[in-house]
């Protein structure tokens, strides 16, 4: 009788027992990280970044640490101070909105299934 086992996937190994499954190796907050879709509107621009974390906040302050676009800086680092507000009628979209200088923008959320066609 095999009392637990491990298993390798995407860089991270995992022991599962009886008592549940544990992460051996790897980085445990990729494991339970979901995919989220941030759609910015702002200039007339739409742009379009997708980052994982094991929540929303955590998953905007991931992009923030690989975005190297001023523009996208700085309407992050706004949008930061909001707290989202879930858009009615539709399910797992969140947005924030804040003002960049003269400047409106607005950022919808989306929590993404991750599968690729």
């Amino acid at each position: 009788m095999v009392l637990s086992s491990e298993l390798k996937m995407h860089s991270v190994r995992l022991k599962i027992t009886r008592n549940g499954i544990s992460v051996v190796a790897g980085d445990p907050e990729q494991v339970a990280a979901e995919l989220f879709t941030f759609i910015l509107d702002f200039r007339g621009g739409t742009y379009i970044a997708q980052s994982r974390g094991s929540t929303e906040s955590n998953a905007l302050h991931q992009l923030m640490s690989t975005v190297d676009d001023p523009v996208w800086l700085s309407v992050l680092h706004e949008i930061c101070a909001d707290d989202p507000t879930e858009v009615e009628s539709v399910i797992n979209v969140t947005c924030c909105s804040a003002m960049v200088g003269d400047d409106f923008a607005i950022v919808h959320v989306v929590r993404t299934v991750d599968t690729q066609l």
